[in-house]
C-alpha cells in the first residue's frame, strides 16, 4: 500500500450509508412478497409483467454490489491485441487467461476472485448477465464453439476480498458477438481498465467504448501497454492525454507497462506502474474505498431501481385498492339481501308482551296465576291440540300472530331466495369482473357447493329465531314508556288480564254443577285458549302505536343473523381469495419496499 492516492479525496460525500442496507430489505421483503402471491397465479403474473429486468438489476446486482461488504469488480478491456490477458495475469499473480500473439484470442470472459467471491458468481451474483462456470482448462477461453454466454471463474485464493478481476473479449472485434459480451462485462464492472498501444489509443470504436463507460461512472483507468520508457515516457503520456481528452477523463490517473518488460513470464503485481507516483495499479485497485466508489458507480443505476421499484409499488397499490372496492361492491350485495328479509313475529314475540303485563298483576292475581299454570300444565296436550285446532279454523285477521309452521315455512323461502339471489350474483360478477378480480372469485366460487352453502345459512338463521336479552330489555323500556303514557288502557288491560286468569275457574264451577265433573277439564282448556287469544289481539290493538318502534331490534336480529349467516357460507368462501390477496397487497411487506424505497432516494 502506498497511502492515500489522488482518486481518494474525490470520493468524500455521495450516498448514504444506509443505502446498501435499504436495498437488501427490499430484496429480502420484495422476495416474501412475491412467494406470499404464488398462491394467486393470475395477480402475481399481472402484477410482476414486465419487471424482470429491475428485478434482477436489484437482486444480482445492486444488492451483492452495494449491500454488506460489497467488492470491486475490475474490468480489464481494450482493443484487439492490446495485451489485455497479460495484464490480467499480472494483477492476478498468475498465468490465468491464456496469451496468444494472435488477435482476439480471449473470446470468453474470464474472472478472478477468491473462494468466497468465485462462490458468488456462479450463484448467479455479480455478473448474472452470464452462465458462470468454473474454469478447469484456460483454453476454454479461445474456444469458440463453447456457450456465447459462459464466463468461466478461476480461483485465486490470495486474492483480497474485495477485489475481482475481469478479463473481457475485444471490444473492436471483427465479431459482433463480442462487442455485446464487452458490453455485459462493462456494465459489471465499477473500474474499468482501459488497456492501450500506440496502434489503438486513437481508434473510434476503442474510445467510444471507455467514452461510455466513463460517462456511466465507472472509473477509467488507462494504461499504455508496450511504453517507451525514455524521457519518464514523454510519448505514451502524450498519446495518454490524447486518449483521456477523447474520452473525457478530466483528471485521469494513468499507467505504463514498459516496452522492454518481459510480458510472457512476469507476474509482478508492480509491473503496471504509475505515471503519477511511486504505486502500482494493484497497490492503488487495493486502496479504493469500496462502498462509497460504488455508490458513485451505481447512481444511476440506484435512480433508474427508484423509478421501476415506485411504479411497480404504485399499481400493487392500485391493484389492492381494486379489489377492496369490488369486495365492497359484492358486500353490499349481500347487506341488501338481508334487508330484503322481513321476518314476521310469532307468538314468542307475544308472550314477551303478555310477561310484561303478568309482571304487574297483583297480589291475588299472581298467586291466582301460579294455580292456574299448574292446571294448564297438566292439560298441555289438550290445550295444544284444541289451539291447533281454533288456528285452522280461524280466518285470519290483522294482528294475529301466524301458526309457527307456516312462520317457518314463509321465513325459509325468504332465506333461501336471498341465498339464492347472492351466489347468482356473485357467479355472473365473477363472469364480468377484470381481472385479476375475477379470477380470483371464480377460483373462490370453484370450491363453494352453493346448494349446500344456502342450505347451511338457511339451517343457521332459522335456527336462531330465540328471544335475546338486548331484544327483551328493549320492550322492557318501550313498554315502561307506553305504561307510563296510557294509565287508563293499563287499568283495563289488568283487569282484562285478571278476568282473563280466572275464566277458566267460572267456567269450570257451573259446569261442574251440572254435569258432575264429567268434562270440565276440557271445557277448562278451550275456556283459557279462547281467553289467550281474544288477549293477544287486544294487546296488538291498544299498543298499535309501539309495535313497528318495539319490532323494528327484533327484526334487525334476524337480518343481521341472516347476513352473518350469508357471509359464512356463501360470500366468504367466495370473497375469500380475493380478500387474502388484497390483504397481502396492503401487508408488512409492502409497506417494507415503501420505506426502503424512501431511504434510497434520500441517498441519491
Amino acid at each position: 500500500m502506498h497511502g492515500v492516492f489522488p482518486r481518494e479525496a474525490e470520493m468524500d460525500g455521495g450516498m448514504d450509508d444506509g443505502l446498501g442496507e435499504a436495498l437488501g430489505g427490499f430484496d429480502a421483503a420484495l422476495s416474501r412478497f412475491r412467494a406470499a402471491l404464488e398462491a394467486y397465479p393470475a395477480l402475481s403474473d399481472t402484477l410482476f409483467a414486465d419487471t424482470g429486468t429491475w428485478t434482477q438489476l436489484l437482486t444480482y446486482k445492486l444488492v451483492p454490489h452495494l449491500a454488506g461488504d460489497g467488492c470491486l469488480v475490475v474490468s480489464i478491456a481494450g482493443g484487439t491485441n492490446t495485451g489485455k490477458s497479460t495484464v490480467f495475469d499480472i494483477l492476478a499473480g498468475g498465468d490465468l487467461s491464456p496469451i496468444r500473439s494472435t488477435a482476439a484470442a480471449t473470446c470468453r470472459p474470464v474472472l478472478a476472485a477468491n473462494g468466497r467471491r468465485a462462490k458468488e458468481c456462479c450463484e448467479g451474483k455479480l455478473v448474472p448477465e452470464f452462465r458462470v462456470c468454473m474454469l478447469e482448462d484456460p483454453e476454454w477461453a479461445m474456444d469458440r464453439d463453447r456457450d456465447p454466454k459462459a464466463l468461466f471463474v478461476v480461483c485465486v485464493e490470495d486474492m483480497p476480498d474485495h477485489l475481482v478481476l475481469l478479463d473481457t473479449p475485444d471490444v473492436d472485434s471483427i465479431e459482433r458477438y463480442h462487442w455485446e459480451i464487452a458490453e455485459h462485462l462493462r456494465a459489471a464492472g465499477d473500474v474499468v481498465v482501459a488497456v492501450l498501444t500506440a496502434e489503438k489509443y486513437q481508434d473510434e470504436r476503442v474510445v467510444a467504448f471507455f467514452k461510455q463507460a466513463q460517462s456511466s461512472g465507472r472509473i477509467v483507468l488507462p494504461v499504455m501497454n508496450k511504453a517507451n520508457p525514455e524521457r519518464d515516457y514523454a510519448v505514451a503520456r502524450a498519446q495518454l492525454d490524447a486518449f483521456c481528452g477523447a474520452v473525457g477523463i478530466k483528471e485521469p490517473i494513468c499507467f505504463v507497462v514498459p516496452h522492454d518488460f518481459d510480458l510472457a513470464g512476469a507476474v509482478d503485481e508492480g509491473a503496471v506502474l504509475s505515471l503519477e507516483g511511486d504505486y502500482g495499479l494493484y497497490d492503488f485497485l487495493e486502496s479504493l474505498e469500496v462502498g462509497q466508489l460504488k455508490a458513485d458507480v451505481y447512481g444511476e443505476t440506484v435512480s433508474h431501481f427508484a423509478k421501476e421499484s415506485g411504479a411497480f409499488l404504485r399499481r400493487a397499490r392500485e391493484m389492492a385498492e381494486s379489489l377492496r372496492a369490488v369486495e365492497a361492491e359484492l358486500t353490499a350485495r349481500l347487506t341488501a339481501a338481508a334487508e330484503a328479509y322481513d321476518p314476521q313475529p310469532d307468538a314468542r314475540v307475544g308472550r314477551v308482551l303478555h310477561e310484561y303485563i303478568k309482571a304487574r298483576r297483583g297480589v291475588f292475581g299472581r298467586t291466582f296465576g301460579k294455580v292456574g299454570a299448574a292446571v294448564s300444565r297438566r292439560l298441555s296436550p289438550l290445550r295444544v291440540a284444541a289451539e291447533r285446532a281454533l288456528r285452522r279454523g280461524a280466518p285470519s285477521r290483522p294482528g294475529d300472530f301466524p301458526a309457527e309452521d307456516v312462520l317457518r315455512e314463509r321465513r325459509a323461502d325468504e332465506v333461501f331466495t336471498a341465498g339464492q339471489r347472492l351466489a347468482a350474483g356473485l357467479v355472473e360478477s365473477a363472469a364480468i369482473l377484470s381481472e385479476p378480480a375475477g379470477a380470483l372469485l371464480r377460483e373462490g366460487l370453484a370450491s363453494l357447493n352453493t346448494d349446500k352453502a344456502i342450505e347451511a345459512a338457511a339451517a343457521e338463521t332459522l335456527g336462531g329465531g330465540g328471544i335475546s336479552a338486548s331484544f327483551r330489555e328493549h320492550v322492557e323500556k318501550t313498554m315502561d314508556l307506553w305504561w307510563t303514557e296510557h294509565p287508563v288502557t293499563r287499568g283495563v288491560l289488568r283487569e282484562l288480564d285478571a278476568i282473563l286468569m280466572v275464566a277458566p275457574a267460572a267456567v269450570a264451577v257451573p259446569l261442574s254443577f251440572f254435569t258432575a265433573g264429567v268434562g270440565v277439564p276440557e271445557a277448562t282448556a278451550v275456556a283459557g285458549i279462547l281467553g289467550g287469544e281474544f288477549f293477544s289481539k287486544v294487546l296488538v290493538h291498544q299498543f298499535s302505536d309501539y309495535w313497528l318502534d318495539l319490532l323494528r331490534p327484533w327484526r334487525e336480529e334476524r337480518r343481521e343473523n341472516l347476513r352473518q349467516a350469508l357471509e359464512a357460507h356463501i360470500a366468504g368462501p367466495a370473497l375469500a381469495k380475493l380478500r387474502a390477496a388484497a390483504e397481502i397487497l396492503e401487508g408488512k411487506d409492502v409497506a417494507t419496499m415503501k420505506g426502503c424505497l424512501e431511504v434510497c432516494r434520500k441517498a441519491l
